[in-house]
């Protein structure tokens, strides 16, 4: 069964509960009402700011990879403010440890290590290399 009451409708199982509803009740409908309400309203609230944050993530992704192509090319490490810093961070990473290398390619030359060595020198230096830049913020220490 269905009770409206302006945009909010009740909606129960059974008619039994709707028939037990008096007058007396009506004021715990209204709170009931109330609180959907303003659990409806948070929810859009939150809706709202979800967007925002999205478009100013958005936004601070661009002005990050601007501004680390800026210091990237001028040699920059950090920006200090009056409470806040920026740090340029660059960390390059090959796809394979030495020490995993350099185990694998001694079992492969059954513990012969001049050769195993010569190998893995080769191997690591033409490795192909993943450079991760990213730009942090970080609290000045007073």
């Amino acid at each position: 069964m269905q009770q409206q009451d302006e945009d909010i409708s009740i909606i129960t199982t059974t008619d039994t509960v709707v028939t037990t509803m008096t007058k007396t009740t009506i004021q715990t409908q209204d709170e009931l009402k109330a609180h959907i309400r303003n659990i409806l309203d948070l929810d859009a609230q939150l809706h709202e700011l979800k967007v925002k944050k999205r478009a100013l993530d958005e936004q601070k992704r661009v002005l990050s990879r601007n501004l680390m192509a800026l210091m990237k090319e001028k040699d920059i490490d950090s920006f200090h403010a009056a409470q806040k810093k920026l740090i340029y961070h660059k960390r390059v990473t090959r796809p394979l440890g030495k020490a995993v290398l350099m185990d694998v390619v001694t079992r492969y030359y059954r513990g012969d290590e001049v050769a195993a060595a010569q190998l893995h020198q080769y191997i690591f230096d033409n490795l192909p290399q993943r450079t991760t830049e990213s730009l942090s913020v970080a609290q000045t220490k007073k």
